[in-house]
């Protein structure tokens, strides 16, 4: 299981910019006391995470806490790189993984705002080859799919497909040498070689996190008729003024990359970061379920302007009820009874993000409709409309095979939220 799913586990008219117009460089910032939260809280959070760090369970984190889209609290703690020693700063980029998957999420919304996609579009009708991804029944037995892939089973993982991270099973390790990422080229091919694979079951049938997300980048390029990274920078990058997020780092910047460590053995060991494709090679296809790289400052604007209903600071890039489809439960009754004793249980799967229905089965701080996500290499946001909180954590700690921390996200969350004072 990932990182991710154990993580979960606990958890008005507004203009529109032309397409390109930046907003301000930075996020308003404003003392904690005078937004309504606690500093002496916040503090004891911070205080937390660099405990995490003195006690060798990580090199270095950045923090970033934003309340109603002004910025209360920044911290870099740590080391972006042990050996040479390279001390984090709140500018360090980091490998976000899995948290490329709601900005991937919001670029499909802006598609489905425009009247150019569904979330009932079957797959196929923009990449045919989907049609014919066959079933593996549990005899080893192959059948067609009962029924069509849709837009909305790639965003839920509801679709069948697996991912890089079953080492068991016969299909599982099918996957696992089918190796897309270290294969393709470009985002074609990398859905050509997903495509040629089996589906775990029949569509709609169950949760299994996979690629769905790489092929919903695909699916973005073909609807748009451009490449999925110059959409994602045109539609959101540019206009949020997400400087720092892209899918390659260009030489200048190499050194701003934290480095991958792993805890093995009571130590943190370098680990190579190129699980998701490789940064720092110019030819790494744009994988929209775990390629991107940001920054704490970067992503804290994405969150930001999710909790503000979609506009940051004038420019708006989602309407409130594209947000509201987003943070909405998309699982089906069955799934949803299915799902109610395992990770997500007290969550709801909207798209991109996993969504608090009932905060006390999650046992963490929070309200109904706070959302998050988080990606492999211990990288956490969440917002709370409740509490109007966005906030980002991001490391670069890559979870021992079968012992992926869930604690990141729980205590962060609950640190945070506990320092809302009104």
């Amino acid at each position: 299981m990932s990182r991710l799913l154990v993580s979960l586990a606990f958890i008005a008219g507004l203009s529109v910019a032309p397409v390109g117009q930046s907003v301000a460089d930075e996020l308003k910032t404003s003392e904690a006391s005078k937004a309504g939260m606690s500093a002496a809280r916040l503090e004891l959070m911070g205080q937390a995470f660099a405990d995490r760090v003195a006690n060798g369970d990580a090199a270095g984190y950045v923090i970033m806490v934003a309340r109603r889209g002004e910025v209360v609290f920044s911290r870099a703690s740590g080391a972006q790189a042990l050996n040479p020693k390279a001390p984090m700063e709140l500018n360090t980029k980091f490998r976000i993984a899995s948290m490329t998957k709601p900005i991937a999420a919001v670029a499909a919304l802006t598609l489905i705002e425009q009247g150019r996609l569904n979330l009932s579009d079957p797959v196929k009708k923009y990449l045919p080859d989907f049609a014919a991804m066959q079933v593996r029944d549990s005899d080893g037995s192959l059948s067609a799919q009962k029924r069509d892939m849709t837009i909305r089973d790639l965003m839920i993982h509801t679709s069948g497909i697996g991912y890089r991270f079953d080492m068991t099973s016969e299909l599982g390790k099918a996957y696992i040498a089918a190796a897309p990422y270290e294969k393709a080229r470009t985002l074609a091919e990398a859905t050509e070689i997903i495509a040629r694979q089996q589906l775990y079951f029949q569509p709609g049938e169950r949760f299994l996190y996979s690629y769905g997300f790489d092929v919903l980048g695909r699916v973005i390029e073909v609807v748009a008729k451009e490449k999925f990274e110059d959409y994602l920078a045109r539609v959101i990058f540019r206009p949020l003024d997400m400087r720092d997020t892209s899918f390659t780092i260009a030489a200048a910047d190499r050194s701003r990359l934290a480095t991958v460590y792993s805890k093995r053995n009571g130590a943190l060991q370098l680990m190579p970061g190129t699980l998701f494709g490789d940064p720092l090679d110019p030819q790494t296809w744009p994988s929209g379920g775990a390629g991107l790289i940001s920054t704490a400052r970067d992503y804290l604007r994405f969150a930001a302007m999710l909790e503000r209903g979609g506009t940051l600071e004038g420019v708006q890039i989602v309407s409130p009820a594209s947000v509201a489809l987003m943070t909405s439960n998309h699982f089906p009754p069955a799934l949803r009874e299915r799902a109610a004793s395992g990770p997500l249980a007290g969550l709801a799967m909207g798209l991109g993000v996993a969504v608090v229905e009932d905060a006390g089965r999650t046992g963490v701080l929070g309200a109904p409709g706070d959302f998050a996500w988080g990606g492999h290499y211990d990288t956490q946001f969440f917002v709370s409309p409740r509490f109007g909180v966005a906030a980002v954590i991001l490391s670069q700690v890559q979870p021992t095979p079968g012992a992926p921390d869930p604690t990141t996200m729980r205590d962060f969350k609950s640190m945070v939220l506990a320092a809302v004072r009104e």
